[in-house]
């Protein structure tokens, strides 16, 4: 199976567990999402730089802003539903406008969650996140693609990136 056929999200552990073999600033922020973001291979790997809190989506950026004020990389995961809608406040305050150096990963944008129902999908999830002065948003469209948006946002200081996996 080549790179492009493969699920995003294997490109987006695989470009995260070389980037924190080389950064020990990297850090995945989670909520409750370790499975679904197939970030176990991660998790195994550094445990220590791996925060899980939970179904608690306003926290999961909160946590995030926090480490990135301190100094770390962060990479905020989780469904891009409830990264967006369940936590926009706090995107929109501690990432947007602060411009903190945070990676919000967006697992399965707009209807891409299929049997999970209504409560899963946001068509609205991009467009909120563009809206989000100082936001940039990259939406790649495979498994390369997103092994590279990754990397392209750890190296890119500063500003507030919006990745959407799936």
């Amino acid at each position: 199976m080549t790179d492009a056929a493969r699920d995003p999200r294997d490109g987006f552990v695989a470009a995260l567990l070389e980037l924190a073999q080389a950064d020990p600033r990297i850090t995945v922020v989670v909520n409750d999402s370790v499975g679904s973001s197939k970030l176990g291979p991660f998790q195994d790997a550094y445990p220590d730089r791996l925060i899980n809190v939970g179904i608690a989506e306003q926290n999961l950026v909160g946590v995030g802003a926090g480490l990135a004020n301190g100094g770390r990389i962060p990479f905020v995961s989780g469904a891009g539903s409830f990264l967006s809608a369940r936590s926009m406040e706090q995107v929109k305050i501690d990432v947007g406008y602060a411009q903190n150096n945070i990676k919000l990963c967006a697992q399965s944008p707009g209807y891409a969650y299929g049997n999970l129902g209504a409560t899963h999908h946001s068509a609205e999830d991009l467009a909120w996140m563009r809206a989000i002065p100082g936001m940039t948003v990259l939406n790649p469209g495979d498994c390369r693609e997103t092994a590279a948006a990754v990397r392209w946002a750890a190296a890119y200081e500063g500003r507030s990136i919006s990745v959407s996996l799936d």
